[in-house]
């Protein structure tokens, strides 16, 4: 997978729908209708995307399940910043 947009879909192909954000709260689903604590979910696996023209272009999809069975992505920049 050469993109971030198709990574994402691949994911959600195979059962990781939901999208994650990171609250002051813990890690919540977009419409906020679930919050986890970091010890309630696990990263089953990531991928890193490096920009080709922009180094602030960086990105890392974490593919993350949760201890009841929700299953989804978070989508984070880094660089140095």
């Amino acid at each position: 997978m050469t993109s971030l947009t198709s990574c994402v879909e691949k994911m959600k192909e195979e059962g990781y729908r939901e999208d994650f954000q990171v609250t002051d709260k813990g890690l919540t689903t977009f419409d906020h209708s679930k919050t986890f604590r970091p010890e309630d979910v696990r990263i089953v696996n990531f991928y890193r995307f490096e920009g080709v023209s922009d180094p602030g272009d960086e990105m890392v999809l974490s593919v993350i399940e949760a201890k009841d069975g929700t299953k989804g992505t978070l989508a984070d920049g880094y660089n140095a910043y």
